[in-house]
């Protein structure tokens, strides 16, 4: 990490997608989870800023820092935060959605080191998370995955996903704007035969869902409108964006796995935290209320054994992931490792 004190690396959206390339995200995220779970990490609630645009569109900006404690006395620790903004209406001017910096920190002189383009760390974090959740709790063949959301986000969990298959062979993209899916499909087309995996595309979340052992929310629903009817024959749902499913989904599924309870209460936005502070739903390990559930455990606990997994083929598993900026940073500093090793990046005087 340590660098001239008078000068930052940027890492420009390019830098990043090459270096992403050269580093196993997988394997970065799995051993933040772990060390969430051993309370090596510094994680303090998000910055969350909203407003109206002056054409009257959604918008929104959130800051989270974290730390990472380093493995050994040796090892330096992770620190920095994570800026990502979205501006809601912004595809329909074909504009992503989102767009951030991550930002990494000397540990030694809290001095900027690094700055880099940070809505492809944030989307492959993400989608790490999703798939690690997959391996870990997923059904044992799940043949067809059903996608909903057709966006960047989505389109870095099916990559991520294809990168490793897992057994799936095929997968249904699902956008309310069928042009999005069949754009999405396009791009995707050529990976996806390369090993062996069929796609097809829906406008239905509904008909998409049916059938599929998996399912993973993509959108930027704020209402839900999936429930345990439609879910259907799921085996597991990974609900990454959060306010997809409705209420009793959540409660009364067979298991729910989070990655950060914390976080998750102190956000007054999301369907989880909603229902934790009307008492319905209890952290890991806390007696639930009459009629309420405790969450079965983190993502971290999973990992570490703390907690127990999938019991039967049959259960319904959500995974209900808040999205941890330490899990950013973590791989942002290995971002950081690989582009100066191969000299990417452009030095900028503080």
């Amino acid at each position: 990490m340590r660098g001239r004190v008078d000068e930052i690396l940027y890492l420009s959206g390019q830098d990043v997608a090459e270096a992403l390339a050269l580093i196993d995200p997988l394997a970065v995220v799995r051993s933040v989870l772990l060390a969430h779970a051993g309370g090596r990490v510094v994680l303090p609630a998000e910055a969350y800023l909203h407003w109206t645009t002056p054409a009257g569109g959604r918008a929104r900006s959130l800051n989270m820092p974290g730390m990472v404690e380093g493995e050994g006395t040796s090892a330096p620790p992770v620190v920095g935060t994570k800026i990502i903004n979205s501006g809601f209406s912004n595809p329909d001017h074909g504009i992503a959605r989102a767009a951030g910096l991550t930002l990494l920190f000397d540990p030694q002189t809290a001095r900027p080191a690094c700055v880099m383009e940070g809505a492809q760390i944030s989307a492959v974090r993400t989608a790490a998370v999703s798939v690690i959740s997959l391996m870990e709790l997923g059904p044992r063949s799940p043949t067809r995955v059903a996608v909903v959301g057709a966006g960047y986000i989505a389109e870095t969990h099916i990559r991520l996903l294809l990168a490793g298959t897992h057994g799936v062979g095929a997968v249904t993209i699902c956008d309310i704007r069928l042009e999005r899916a069949e754009a999405l499909r396009r791009r995707l087309v050529d990976l996806a035969a390369s090993v062996g995996v069929a796609l097809d595309i829906s406008s239905e979340p509904r008909v998409a869902v049916d059938g599929a052992e998996v399912v993973i929310l993509a959108t930027t629903a704020s209402e839900p409108y999936l429930g345990l009817d439609v879910l259907g024959n799921a085996r597991l749902c990974l609900n990454v964006s959060l306010d997809d499913l409705d209420a009793m989904t959540l409660l009364q599924a067979d298991r729910l796995y989070i990655d950060d309870w914390q976080l998750i209460v102190a956000d007054d936005h999301r369907l989880l935290g909603k229902l934790a502070r009307q008492g319905l739903v209890t952290g890991p390990g806390v007696l639930p209320p009459q009629g309420g559930r405790a969450v079965d455990g983190t993502l971290g606990q999973l990992l570490s054994g703390e907690c127990d997994g999938r019991r039967r083929d049959s259960e319904l598993i959500i995974i209900n992931p808040f999205g941890m900026s330490i899990c950013d940073l973590a791989v942002a500093a290995v971002v950081h490792e690989a582009a100066q090793r191969h000299g990417l990046g452009t030095r900028l005087p503080l």
